[in-house]
């Protein structure tokens, strides 16, 4: 299972996986369309900055910090 787990975490496994998915199943990206610009662009300004990706796997203690930073930036 640990094995498992190692091969589905590498890097390496998922962009091959996700070119085999893609050229296999092209069509299917359609309903995603939309959405690959923006989190691409996510994903790049979070690997830019240095973000660990362990600060996810706590999403409470993520939130709160983020309701704050809008609060002092927008005064919402």
């Amino acid at each position: 299972m640990r094995k498992i787990l190692k091969i589905l975490r590498s890097r390496d496994f998922l962009l091959m996986f996700s070119i085999a998915l893609g050229l296999a199943w092209g069509d299917g990206a359609k309903s995603a369309e939309k959405a690959v610009l923006p989190v691409l662009a996510l994903v790049m300004t979070l690997s830019v900055m240095g973000v660990p990706g362990s600060v996810f796997r706590s999403p409470k203690a993520l939130i709160v910090p983020s309701l704050v930073g809008l609060l002092l930036n927008y005064g919402l």
